[in-house]
């Protein structure tokens, strides 16, 4: 799926990646996925909530990631420039912060790197 703005809520098919791009906000409702990949890059936004057993994010830019209602088992994140992003991980972190960017926690995962 790929966006520059809308909000969407329910069935999600086969749903496996998204990408916000440039300005866009997108607003996802009761995901409930195995495996997800969000990319979010310029001025993008993008706020979830929901569960997901594999997260993959990558934010870039000054892009925005408000995920903290969104959990996940397992999170691997890359925030590159003033990127920002709020996750719920539970079983593992994984972050990598390159710029001024944010990253923050919603919930304390037994693992963290």
């Amino acid at each position: 799926m790929r966006s520059t703005g809308m909000t969407a809520s329910g069935c999600w098919g086969d749903l496996k990646e998204i990408d916000v791009i440039g300005t866009g906000r997108v607003v996802l409702r009761h995901l409930s996925r195995d495996k997800l990949t969000i990319n979010v890059s310029g001025a993008g936004r993008l706020t979830a909530d929901g569960h997901v057993g594999d997260l993959t994010l990558n934010v870039s830019g000054a892009g925005r990631a408000q995920l903290g209602k969104l959990s996940a088992d397992k999170v691997k994140a890359e925030l590159d420039g003033a990127a920002r992003a709020k996750i719920a991980p539970g079983d593992s972190a994984d972050i990598t912060i390159r710029g001024v960017g944010r990253a923050i926690l919603a919930t304390k995962p037994k693992s963290l790197t």
